[in-house]
């Protein structure tokens, strides 16, 4: 999701299914994103660094491994789903609804340079009919409008209870599955950080759903952007890319 202020989500009328699920399962409370804008936040999810990325003008090509080669490596099966993607493997620039700087893995030569990595980059019309055999490890991206850019909070919120209700529903999420929902930055003006050296894109909600996880928890421990890729890579028992080394794990959630 994008662009909200833990403040403005936590607590919304406009937002009752996901304020539920923050109920039902777990909430960060002290969840820090890494910077402004949307960028540095996603280059940062997959590979543990900004890359030295402080816009949203940030040309594509870094090097250098990423989660994605991190799971081809070790043989587990992964995907994005971006809503409006033009084709299935399309790593161009913005096209229709679809808007590449919300696409981490359009930026590294190692998914762009590899055609088996390309066709991992799926159109979100795809998402829902994965559930039935389901990648190993999914980023699911909405649009603009269903990310809550452009779009009104209620519009948000719908999105997720459709898709994010059919992943807690499927057979999959109750075998070990894990759900994190978070916003790639607050709004502009909160400069928040915490836990490492120039996180400053203020405080965002992150919701935790583990399927043998903790229920109607809430942790106060500082986390931020790179807990998230953190907290995957062990999952997989994957060691941490770049600066994930020092970041705080979700692990509280897991049960």
């Amino acid at each position: 999701m994008e662009n909200h202020a833990y403040g403005q989500m936590i607590g919304s009328a406009e937002a009752p299914y996901l304020n539920g699920l923050a109920s039902t399962y777990g909430l960060a409370t002290r969840f820090f994103a890494i910077a402004h804008p949307s960028l540095p936040n996603y280059v940062a999810m997959i590979a543990g660094s900004t890359m030295g990325c402080g816009d949203d003008a940030c040309p594509p090509g870094y090097a250098g491994q990423t989660l994605a080669g991190q799971l081809d490596g070790r043989g587990f099966s992964w995907a994005g789903y971006f809503e409006d993607l033009p084709s299935a493997g399309y790593v161009g620039p913005d096209a229709g609804g679809y808007v590449r700087h919300h696409d981490p893995f359009a930026y590294f030569t190692e998914v762009t340079g590899s055609a088996a990595d390309r066709a991992r980059l799926r159109p979100m019309t795809d998402f829902l009919p994965s559930l039935a055999s389901p990648p190993a490890f999914s980023l699911v991206v909405p649009n603009q409008l269903h990310n809550m850019h452009d779009g009104p909070v209620s519009a948000g919120d719908a999105w997720a209870r459709t898709d994010v209700g059919a992943v807690l529903a499927s057979p999959a999420f109750r075998e070990g599955g894990l759900v994190i929902v978070t916003w790639d930055e607050s709004e502009g003006a909160d400069l928040a950080g915490c836990c490492a050296a120039g996180v400053h894109g203020g405080h965002v909600a992150t919701i935790v759903a583990a399927s043998g996880g903790r229920r109607g928890f809430r942790s106060d421990r500082p986390h931020d952007t790179l807990s998230l890729l953190r907290t995957i890579e062990d999952v997989f028992a994957l060691p941490p890319l770049r600066s994930a080394a020092t970041a705080a794990p979700l692990t509280e959630f897991l049960g």
